[in-house]
C-alpha cells in the first residue's frame, strides 16, 4: 500500500472512531441507543451494534432485537418484513422470491422486498404460486412447467410467452415423474413413440403411433401396440394384441404364434402337438387307441385337453386317422 492509501485508511478509521464517540455521547444523554445500535435486552444501559444485515434494528428491550432489522444494510438490501429479516438476495434461502410491482404503464419494477412462496412450492419466482421447485418429500413432489401464450399487450407487438410451474402428485399424460435429480423432481416429457411412459422417457405404457428413428431419420408409422415398454406396429412372436388396451399379451405356454386373441394358436412350440378348436371325440379316440394298445397316448391326449383345452398330441390324431382308413 502506498502513502496515499495508508493516509486514506487512517482517515476512515478516525471517522469511525468519531462516529462511535458521538453515538456513545448520544446514548448517555438520551438514555436510548443510537441508530444502528440496540440494548438487545440488556438492563445495564449497554448498547450493542445491530446485526451486520441491519442498518437499524429494533430496541424493544428483548434479547434478539439486534437481529430484527428495521432497515437493511447496503450488503443485505432485501427485506422480508414479517420476520424483520434482511438478505443479500431473495433467493438466499429456499421458499422466498423477489416481489415485483408494475407502474401505471404496466412496466414491471424491481423492489427490495421479499415474500414467501405458497405451499407446495419449495422455491418460486415472480409470484408465490409460480413454483420453480417442489417439496420432494411432499404429497405433490413433481414440478410441471406449463407454457402459456398470452395476447400482445399492445397492437403490433409479439405474443407473450410465460411459463407457470405447478406441483403435481401424478404428471399429466405424456409426461413422467423424473427423479434423476432427487431434490429436484420434475415432470419430463415422454419420448416418441411413447404416448405415456413411466420411470424414464423411453419406457412406454402406451404408444402414439409414430416414431422418428434418430439414427436413420426414418419415420415409422402405426407404432400402436406396446410390449415390455416398447412400441410395435405388429405384436412380436409369442404375443397377440389385446384390442381393448393395445397391449401385446403373451400366447399360451405351448403356443409359438397366436392370432388377435391369445387363445387362438397358429403354431405350437412342440412340433409333436397340433391345435384343435373343438374338444376331440374321446370315445372314438379311446376305441382306436385301445385297439392299437396305445392307452398311454390316450392319457396324454386327455391331459392336454384338460390343461389347455386346445392342444392334443399329433400322434393321437394320426393314429385315429390311420384307424379310420383301416376300417
Amino acid at each position: 500500500m502506498d502513502e496515499a492509501g495508508r493516509k486514506k485508511l487512517a482517515e476512515e478509521e478516525e471517522k469511525k472512531i468519531k462516529e462511535l464517540e458521538a453515538n456513545i455521547l448520544e446514548q448517555t444523554c438520551s438514555g436510548l441507543c443510537a441508530p444502528g445500535y440496540t440494548s438487545n435486552g440488556s438492563t445495564d444501559g449497554e448498547c450493542v451494534p445491530c446485526d451486520i444485515t441491519c442498518a437499524t434494528c429494533q430496541d424493544n428491550g428483548l434479547v434478539g432485537d439486534k437481529y430484527k432489522c428495521q432497515t437493511c444494510s447496503t450488503c443485505f438490501p432485501y427485506m422480508y418484513s414479517p420476520l424483520s429479516k434482511c438478505m443479500k438476495t431473495c433467493y438466499d434461502e429456499p421458499g422466498y422470491y423477489k416481489v415485483t410491482t408494475k407502474d401505471k404503464n404496466g412496466v414491471e419494477k424491481s423492489s427490495n422486498t421479499c415474500d414467501r412462496c405458497q405451499e407446495p412450492c419449495h422455491n418460486c419466482r415472480g409470484d408465490r404460486y409460480n413454483c420453480t421447485q417442489c417439496e420432494s418429500a411432499g404429497k405433490t413432489p413433481a414440478l410441471f412447467t406449463n407454457k402459456i401464450v398470452l395476447p400482445a399487450e399492445k397492437k403490433g407487438e409479439d405474443l407473450r410467452v410465460i411459463y407457470r410451474g405447478t406441483c403435481y402428485r401424478q404428471c399429466p399424460n405424456g409426461y413422467y415423474i423424473d427423479k434423476s435429480i432427487p431434490d429436484d423432481v420434475r415432470c419430463s416429457k415422454c419420448a416418441s413413440p411413447c404416448g405415456t411412459c413411466v420411470n424414464r422417457a423411453d419406457y412406454c405404457l402406451s404408444c402414439n403411433g409414430v416414431w422418428l428413428d434418430p439414427r436413420t431419420g426414418v419415420t415409422w408409422q402405426n407404432m400402436t401396440y406396446v410390449f415390455e415398454g416398447n412400441c410395435y406396429d405388429e405384436c412380436p412372436q409369442t404375443t397377440a394384441p389385446d384390442m381393448s388396451t393395445l397391449r401385446c399379451l403373451g400366447c399360451g405356454d405351448r403356443c409359438n404364434q397366436c392370432g388377435t386373441a391369445k387363445d387362438t394358436c397358429f403354431e405350437c412350440v412342440t412340433p409333436d402337438y397340433v391345435v384343435t378348436s373343438t374338444k376331440p371325440d374321446y370315445t372314438a379316440i379311446h376305441m382306436a387307441l385301445s385297439q392299437k394298445g396305445m392307452e398311454e397316448e390316450l392319457k396324454k391326449a386327455e391331459a392336454a385337453w384338460r390343461e389347455e383345452q386346445k392342444y392334443i398330441p399329433k400322434a393321437a390324431l394320426f393314429k385315429v386317422g390311420a384307424t379310420a382308413e383301416e376300417k
